[in-house]
C-alpha cells in the first residue's frame, strides 16, 4: 500500500506543468544606466507582454502611446515579440524595433532616423544589444 501512495505521489510530481506559460527576464541597456523588466504570460488567449523599470509599475509593453505622433505595432510569435515604434516630428521620421526573444533570453533595439523630404533616406541607424537574464518564477 504504502509503494502505491508513493508512486501516485511521483507521479503527480512529474505529471505537473514542466513547461511554464509566463516567463520574465531583466534586462540592463549596454551603458549600463538603464535595468529593465519583462514579464511575458501566455496563459490567456491573447499573449500580453508587460514592462517595468527598476522603481515603476508594470505597464502593458503593446500599448498605444498617448501621444498621437506615436504609432505602436506589436506582432507575438511563440516566445518572441517584436514591437514597432514610429514616431513623427518636425522634420525627422524615427523608426524603432525592439525584439525580445524569451527562447534566448535577448533584446535588440534598432533605431533608424528618416528625414521627412527625402523618401527612405536613412539618417543612421543605431542598433544595441542588451544583456539580459533569466529570472525564474
Amino acid at each position: 500500500m504504502k509503494n502505491k501512495i508513493i508512486l501516485v505521489m511521483i507521479f503527480i510530481l512529474i505529471n505537473t506543468n514542466l513547461y511554464s506559460d509566463r516567463f520574465m527576464m531583466n534586462c540592463i541597456s549596454p551603458d549600463r544606466k538603464n535595468a529593465t523588466f519583462y514579464k511575458l504570460d501566455n496563459t490567456k488567449k491573447q499573449n500580453k507582454l508587460f514592462v517595468r523599470s527598476m522603481k515603476g509599475r508594470w505597464s502593458d509593453f503593446c500599448e498605444q502611446d498617448i501621444d498621437i505622433n506615436k504609432k505602436v505595432k506589436c506582432f507575438f510569435k511563440e516566445l518572441s515579440v517584436i514591437r514597432l515604434e514610429e514616431e513623427i516630428q518636425q522634420d525627422l521620421i524615427i523608426k524603432s524595433k525592439k525584439s525580445i526573444s524569451f527562447s534566448n533570453y535577448e533584446l535588440i533595439e534598432k533605431k533608424e532616423e528618416y528625414k521627412k523630404n527625402e523618401n527612405n533616406a536613412s539618417d543612421g541607424s543605431v542598433e544595441k544589444v542588451f544583456e539580459c537574464r533569466k529570472i525564474r518564477l
